[in-house]
């Protein structure tokens, strides 16, 4: 058995709970019922449901924090492309530049967990 208390905006399962918790702050539930994908633990409700704007947010800095060595490594690409005055390699630098930057805005449109978890860079 298991406990499942509610703490401000966050979710936490502990094993034994205090006696001077109130009892709408918390839900007793079976270990089987946790959910064993944890990617979105920080945006689960008291029944263990997902969050789906908390969930996006989740995704989406997830993705910022991916995409920034690629962010990085093309603003390379796209220099040397205008220093060697190379139009197709800008252009492509440019396009790749538009959609590290669009990524997050894929995650808006799903509706989810599973549609979330399929925007990957």
């Amino acid at each position: 058995m298991a406990y499942y208390i509610k703490t401000g905006d966050h979710l936490k399962i502990v094993h034994s709970i205090n006696d001077d918790l109130d009892e709408k702050s918390y839900r007793k539930i079976d270990k089987d019922w946790i959910p064993t994908d944890r990617i979105f633990r920080d945006s689960w409700e008291i029944d263990l449901t997902v969050n789906i704007p908390k969930a996006k947010e989740i995704w989406k800095e997830k993705l910022r924090v991916e995409r920034l060595p690629l962010f990085e490594a093309n603003d390379i690409l796209l220099r040397d492309a205008m220093v060697e005055d190379d139009a197709d390699k800008k252009a492509i630098a440019l396009a790749e530049r538009d959609r590290l930057r669009d990524i997050t805005l894929l995650v808006d449109e799903c509706e989810t967990p599973a549609e979330i978890k399929k925007i990957t860079l």
